[in-house]
């Protein structure tokens, strides 16, 4: 049981893989040349020699079907679980608008900042969480001074989960938009705390969070300027979205996810 995207090639053992997603088939530049071969090659030689493959989404399973037509038949889809650890804690909310996850191109964080800037107001703060593995290499700082940010935007790398529990109770909106996502975690991490999202309008997303979410349709300055807008001012959709996401959570449990998985492996 490989639980990331590879298998062992070799031995007799049945194998299982893992395929959280094809961004790297979707769109190869957001890797480098290396990193890109490397995990075509392999994902695509061990969903062949595998038994069985595993995947986080419908929409995955309809990719890897879709492109590989010797896997149907043999995947399972397995919803994540939410870590219990993050849940509402009834915390007052600040003016913060939070996004987490590994800065990827595909992720759009430039993009957000500059949506952000262009709002105007001075009375809100944007939190970015996670590290930088951009590539080609985009430097995040360097846009925030340029934009003259610096007081509104805070870039805080990687935090452990007890500070990202006291984010996601403290803000007041949780934005990703993302272009690509196989599941969207951290989106799921601010729904059981309560935290309202705003969420692009592709890939995984409306499957798994439906009408939990604030969606935009398009990637474009002026659309999510509306978006963010209307949640920052609309109090009543923010407490509606807050409730709905807390119920929408309820559905992912962490044990269900591993039985479902132990029940994959061993039929």
């Amino acid at each position: 049981f490989s639980p990331s995207y590879s298998t062992s090639l070799f031995g007799r053992q049945r194998k299982i893989v893992v395929i959280h997603d094809l961004s790297y088939f979707r769109n190869p530049s957001w890797f480098s040349m290396k990193e890109g071969f490397r995990r075509r090659l392999f994902s695509r030689i061990s969903m062949r020699v595998a038994r069985k493959v595993i995947t986080v989404s419908n929409f995955v399973k309809d990719d890897i079907e879709g492109r590989f037509g010797f896997t149907k038949g043999k995947v399972d889809v397995i919803y994540h679980g939410v870590n219990p650890l993050f849940h509402f804690q009834n915390e007052k909310r600040e003016k913060i608008i939070l996004t987490v996850g590994a800065i990827f191109q595909r992720r759009n964080i430039p993009l957000l900042i500059e949506s952000f800037s262009m709002l105007g107001i001075d009375d809100w703060k944007l939190i970015i969480v996670g590290e930088n593995r951009t590539y080609p290499k985009i430097n995040i700082e360097d846009i925030v001074k340029k934009m003259g940010m610096d007081k509104l935007v805070s870039l805080i790398g990687y935090i452990n989960d007890e500070e990202l529990l006291r984010l996601y109770n403290i803000s007041s909106i949780f934005v990703s938009l993302s272009e690509y996502e196989g599941f969207g975690l951290p989106v799921l991490e601010a729904m059981a705390c309560g935290l309202p999202c705003l969420l692009f309008n592709g890939h995984s997303y409306k499957e798994l969070f439906s009408d939990s979410a604030y969606f935009v349709n398009d990637l474009s300055v002026d659309s999510i300027n509306k978006g963010i807008y209307e949640l920052m001012t609309n109090k009543k959709l923010r407490e509606e979205l807050s409730l709905k996401g807390l119920e929408n959570s309820k559905r992912f449990a962490l044990e269900d996810c591993a039985i479902n998985t132990l029940r994959s492996i061993l039929e």
